[in-house]
């Protein structure tokens, strides 16, 4: 249990290095609010199925242990392939009496787990969803906690933390992601309620759990404007980060710039209902012409984009790309295949596109360099190796850019024949601006 397996160890490089490629952006933040040297349970909001604990892990030093709902336990291969990366079984009453029987065997090993100090991740929410919303917490995670301090005589001082993950978007790559670390929470601090009443013990730990956990999310609470909101978040982000008097410098201010959103959005929408209908009209008829025009909604706080710089790096970066795209067109495509033709949960998209592809690429670049060195010399072969993933990084950011820059010509020649659509457009984008200033101005807190 202690020791480093070489699956675990293979899988952590993967995934270090994975999300180097898979995310524009990957952040951490809070870090030195993890006690050292002591046992740690993890408790991170739950969005994206495998990605949320393996980016845990991956920033982590000692071997992280993660608990995994048991109906994925399917076969002695699989079984074996998670132990060694540290996952263990979980069971709900949907897996039967039988199951739950099983679960105390479970626990009995996160409670060693943390008297060795090994990380532990569990999952409050219970289950996955890739909504910026936090959930109703179950009791596992208290129980849980409990149950190591008192088989230890709360002589283990084991710290739950609360973890917030922050997706840009959940499947995409080059999308963002934030890691956000919230205080510490003591289990010995329950010590004296947990002799009264175990049940109150651990529903106490739920609630400052959950406490701990709102203020590193995006917490979109009102489900029926929840599409409205996001999409405002959107489409005018800088404005959403000026009326925060947030500066923008990283995916942390970005979070505080959302929350002040929310905190403003919300309240308002309670109290002015018409308006509110309105605006979500406003909202959807802006994301559907959008769409309609092939556009993305960077390009409406612009009256006009220059594209002079991004054309001529185009040009000049053009043979890279065409060798990058050559040397990992088949990697880096095999994996999103596989997802979109046999994986039918959504929430798993981005962990196995991003795994698979790690593995895809550094095996066909192993093997294709063998055969290089094979033929013209080691030395080309090796340099092949080597090239091979730094080319193909360039060709995606290559891509990327290539697309930003053909929308922006497509909106400066849409505005220069002043198209009628986009003329619509903008004047849907001013009509929601009107809006926001209202918004802001009444509820925005200082």
């Amino acid at each position: 249990m202690g020791k480093w397996s070489p699956i675990y160890f293979v899988a952590r490089l993967i995934v270090t290095f994975g999300s180097m490629g898979f995310y524009k952006k990957f952040e951490a933040n809070g870090q030195l609010n993890i006690p050292k040297d002591k046992p740690i349970i993890y408790a991170p909001n739950h969005q994206s199925g495998f990605m949320d604990p393996i980016l845990i892990a991956s920033l982590r030093k000692k071997q992280t242990h993660f608990l995994v709902r048991a109906d994925v336990f399917r076969s002695k291969f699989i079984i074996t392939v998670f132990k060694w990366l540290k996952m263990m079984p979980v069971y709900r009453q949907r897996d039967g009496k039988s199951g739950l029987e099983k679960n105390q065997a479970i626990f009995n090993q996160c409670y060693r787990i943390l008297k060795k100090k090994n990380g532990l991740i569990i999952f409050p929410e219970g289950n996955q969803l890739n909504k910026k919303s936090l959930r109703s917490l179950k009791k596992g995670i208290g129980r849980i906690a409990l149950g190591a301090e008192t088989k230890y005589n709360f002589d283990l001082d084991v710290n739950i933390i609360p973890v917030g993950i922050n997706y840009g978007h959940h499947t995409k790559m080059q999308s963002t992601v934030l890691i956000n670390y919230g205080q510490p929470i003591p289990i010995s601090k329950y010590k004296s309620l947990n002799q009264i009443s175990e049940a109150k013990a651990i529903n106490e730990i739920r609630k400052d759990v959950e406490k701990g956990l709102k203020p590193l999310i995006i917490n979109i609470t009102n489900d029926e404007y929840y599409d409205t909101i996001e999409e405002i978040r959107l489409i005018f982000p800088e404005l959403v980060h000026q009326k925060a008097e947030e500066f923008v410098s990283n995916l942390y201010t970005e979070l505080k710039s959302g929350q002040q959103l929310i905190a403003a959005i919300e309240p308002w929408i309670t109290t002015h209902e018409d308006e509110a209908k309105n605006l979500k009209l406003i909202v959807s008829a802006i994301k559907t012409d959008t769409a309609a025009l092939k556009l993305k909604y960077h390009l409406l706080i612009n009256r006009k984009h220059s594209v002079f710089g991004s054309v001529a790096f185009l040009l000049l970066g053009l043979p890279l790309h065409i060798v990058g795209v050559v040397m990992n067109y088949l990697p880096y495509k095999l994996p999103e295949w596989f997802v979109n033709k046999k994986i039918k949960d959504p929430h798993f998209h981005s962990s196995i596109k991003m795994i698979g592809g790690s593995v895809a690429i550094f095996t066909y670049g192993l093997i294709s360099s063998i055969i290089f060195g094979l033929i013209l010399g080691w030395n080309y072969g090796v340099i092949y190796f080597f090239c091979s993933p730094f080319l193909g990084l360039f060709s995606l950011k290559y891509w990327v850019l290539y697309l930003k820059t053909r929308g922006r010509i497509r909106y400066n020649l849409l505005r220069k024949k002043k198209d009628k659509k986009l003329t619509e457009l903008l004047q849907l984008k001013e009509e929601l601006l009107i809006v926001l200033e209202d918004v802001f101005r009444n509820n925005l807190t200082p």
